[in-house]
């Protein structure tokens, strides 16, 4: 006489063959859903906030060891002066999120093009907040703002953010911190328009609250010059307009340059090291 199986492997049998083919129902659906459609709903729905464009020229399934999600090549994102950025490759899918079970969605999202990279989860919802890092970005091939009063800047950027959109009642614009790390570059303004190499570029900036940025360090070590600085940027609707409370120290490494730096006003005492505070806006600081 036989010994009966167990009840378990009988129901888990009956159950897993269903399931196996809802599984794969869902998947050849998941395959098959109609993502040009898809695409062409997600660029209207971005430009319809007025402060991005977006176009996708291909958007497909991606099957990746996280999970189900999808990857757009092609990209190009837009902000209304005209200044476009070029995506390689997009991969976005549903990430590992407490914020879930509150009923807010989270995306993991994998951007890489031919300027650097950018890792992170944006959480969505009524204030939506990103959290990830940029990775080997080349700072002379971001997009210029018309109103970037002359900032030149060159150099790999690597940085960690964790930042997060305001509600208009509250000032509106977007609060976090940004730590940052930059090398093997240079600087220019159109005040001062020699080239300032670096080696080393780092420091820490918290956004929002009173100010539109808070400098909390700023550290530029280089051949020419090295120099350390915090302080303030104040709030206006233009880049250039924003006031600036600034306090910078500096030490000229090269006696070659302090002609050239003392004609553009800059105080140097007999060894080549000085003190400044700088007022006014970003497009007309005064010392």
């Amino acid at each position: 006489m036989g010994v009966p199986s167990p009840p378990g492997p009988r129901v888990l049998s009956w159950l897993g063959v269903p399931m196996a083919g809802l599984v794969l129902i869902l998947f050849f659906i998941y395959l098959g859903f109609p993502y040009d459609l898809l695409a062409e709903r997600v660029s209207r729905a971005v430009g319809k906030s007025g402060s991005l464009t977006l176009y996708i020229d291909e958007l497909s399934p991606h099957l990746g060891l996280a999970g189900p999600g999808f990857k757009a090549t092609g990209v190009t994102a837009g902000i209304p002066d005209g200044a476009s950025l070029e995506i390689d490759r997009a991969v976005a899918r549903a990430a590992w999120s407490l914020s879930w079970l509150r009923g807010t969605p989270a995306v993991h999202l994998d951007l890489e093009s031919q300027i650097g990279s950018i890792v992170g989860t944006v959480t969505l919802g009524d204030h939506p907040r990103f959290r990830g890092e940029l990775r080997q970005v080349e700072l002379s091939e971001i997009p210029a703002r018309q109103d970037s009063a002359g900032l030149s800047l060159r150099g790999r950027l690597d940085a960690d953010l964790d930042v997060q959109s305001v509600p208009e009642d509250a000032g509106g614009g977007v609060a976090g911190v940004i730590q940052f790390v930059a090398r093997d570059g240079s600087m220019s303004t159109e005040t001062m328009p020699i080239e300032i190499p670096y080696e080393l570029l780092n420091g820490q900036v918290t956004l929002g609250g009173e100010h539109f940025a808070h400098i909390e360090s700023f550290n530029l070590e280089g051949p020419m010059v090295s120099a350390e600085g915090r302080g303030s940027i104040g709030q206006a609707s233009r880049l250039d307009q924003r006031p600036l409370d600034l306090e910078l120290s500096y030490e000229i490494q090269e006696a070659e340059i302090e002609d050239m730096l003392r004609s553009f006003g800059v105080r140097l005492g007999p060894d080549g090291a000085g003190e400044v505070k700088v007022s006014g806006t970003i497009g007309n600081p005064e010392r």
